[in-house]
């Protein structure tokens, strides 16, 4: 269930309406509000615009399948009033700027919190007062902010996080990480990704859409920092990265497979669109030798080594390109043919896509005409598109 008292949907302002208030739009929320008893089987509330008095409070946690609670410019008012036992797994906090409020709803759902999500929020959401969450698994916090000692404080008290994701702005205190113990899967920046990418225990990364890493060679600097802290084997099964291609860059699948190669299960590559100024008809056919150029251990010259995803099941090629744009599918099928089917004897599908840009990756679908897949049939490959 959705209630929002406003009308425009990008209204980012502080609440000014007050649940127990006197303002007319509040009418409609206390009838919710009574009605919500007869509600049994509402397992999802999602809150915009309104502080939520104490008295108001216990009708909402008294829900007995509520598990998810959103909150957009809204929160929940300090109060003594006592709340009966509930089941609230999952926290979402949009643009909720009062520390105190904040600070209050996770006292009440930290026993059986398991998500926590914040976009945006106070200048400090947490501090030592924040109560530990000995449930949660998986935490989200995006901020235009850099400074961020008190979020690092909050990882540490909760070494139960499993799945992360923290965005582009992020970096790691001088004393390197120490935390999060039992981290499976994240979503950062490369410059905070490449310190657990050495994990054993590390089973996913994605780039924050929000971040680019430049160019391949970035990219290799990047993985190459990992490699030198590598203490274990790297067991990396799935990887989403995003980089500009140009024609005299090192390629990007022997770099990222002599990382990851003997680990890694499914790969999403986005590829920056042709250069401004490039003529059409180069139709990205500077990738089909570049990627499957190999020089020695790495990107750098040296003697020649056989480099392959041995494990490699799926692989995700996504060009930036407008819509209306034509899509590049002799291109695609070649790419298949000559880079990728080397480097990954268990390759079982293919999917090429164009996405406008690596920020909207997550949200975007692709248009028609602007998607080929290709899977293995047997021991033949349909190299037909397939929309």
């Amino acid at each position: 269930m959705h209630w929002s008292p406003i009308s425009h949907p990008g209204w980012t302002g502080v609440p000014s309406l007050f649940s127990n208030g006197r303002a007319q739009r509040t009418d409609s929320f206390k009838t919710m509000i009574h009605f919500l008893s007869v509600c049994r089987n509402l397992t999802s509330l999602s809150l915009t615009g309104i502080i939520v008095s104490g008295e108001h409070q216990p009708a909402i946690y008294s829900l007995p399948h509520l598990r998810k609670i959103t909150l957009r410019s809204a929160r929940f008012q300090n109060t003594a009033v006592k709340i009966p036992k509930h089941n609230v797994t999952h926290l979402r906090l949009f643009n909720v700027l009062c520390e105190v409020g904040l600070s209050h709803i996770l006292h009440q759902t930290s026993s059986t919190l398991t998500t926590l999500q914040i976009n945006e929020g106070p200048a400090k959401a947490f501090s030592l007062r924040t109560p530990r969450c000995p449930r949660l698994t998986t935490f989200t916090h995006n901020s235009l902010r850099r400074e961020n000692k008190e979020v690092w404080s909050f990882l540490e008290r909760n070494p139960t996080i499993r799945i992360v994701r923290l965005n582009a702005r992020y970096c790691l205190p001088d004393q390197g990480p120490i935390l999060l113990p039992k981290l499976s899967k994240m979503t950062a920046s490369w410059e905070l990704g490449r310190f657990f990418l050495a994990r054993p225990e590390l089973v996913e990364f994605h780039q924050h859409p929000s971040y680019n890493s430049g160019t391949v060679r970035g990219l290799w600097s990047c993985l190459a920092h990992a490699q030198r802290s590598q203490l274990h084997p790297p067991r990396l099964e799935q990887l989403r990265v995003a980089f500009f291609h140009y024609s005299d860059d090192f390629g990007a699948l022997p770099i990222i497979s002599h990382v990851f190669g003997s680990s890694l299960c499914k790969l999403h590559i986005w590829v920056e669109g042709r250069p401004i100024g490039w003529p059409p008809y180069s139709n990205y056919a500077y990738l089909l030798g570049s990627w499957t150029r190999l020089n020695g251990p790495g990107p750098y010259p040296g003697n020649q080594v056989s480099v392959e995803f041995a494990r490699l099941r799926f692989i995700q090629v996504s060009f930036g390109f407008q819509k209306r744009a034509k899509f590049p599918i002799t291109t695609c099928m070649k790419l298949l043919r000559n880079s990728i089917l080397p480097l990954c004897p268990a390759l079982e599908e293919a999917l090429f896509t164009a996405i406008s840009s690596y920020e909207s990756i997550e949200r975007e679908e692709p248009g028609d005409g602007m998607q080929l897949r290709i899977r293995k049939n047997g021991r033949k490959w349909d190299l037909a598109p397939q929309n």
